[in-house]
């Protein structure tokens, strides 16, 4: 069985993109430690922050990449 983070034979490794979200900043802690154990040569965590806003609007550039993720993260609690 091949995992889907490992080589299948003959292919590239496949290539996985992340959006970790986070309601508050009380999750911070949390989120960091989840995107350092996630990340890999061929996984991409990204998270709000990464997305500076240069002159276009943050909320299209997020909107943009959480299409083409293959998994989104939400932390948020219940109180």
């Amino acid at each position: 069985m091949v995992a889907a983070f490992e080589w299948i034979a003959g292919a590239h490794p496949m290539s996985v993109r992340i959006f970790l979200s986070t309601v508050s900043d009380e999750f911070r802690l949390y989120r960091d430690q989840l995107r350092a154990d996630l990340t890999r040569h061929n996984t991409e965590v990204k998270v709000q922050e990464d997305f500076k806003d240069y002159g276009g609007v943050t909320l299209d550039k997020l909107d943009l990449y959480i299409k083409a993720c293959d998994a989104v993260v939400h932390l948020a609690s219940a109180t």
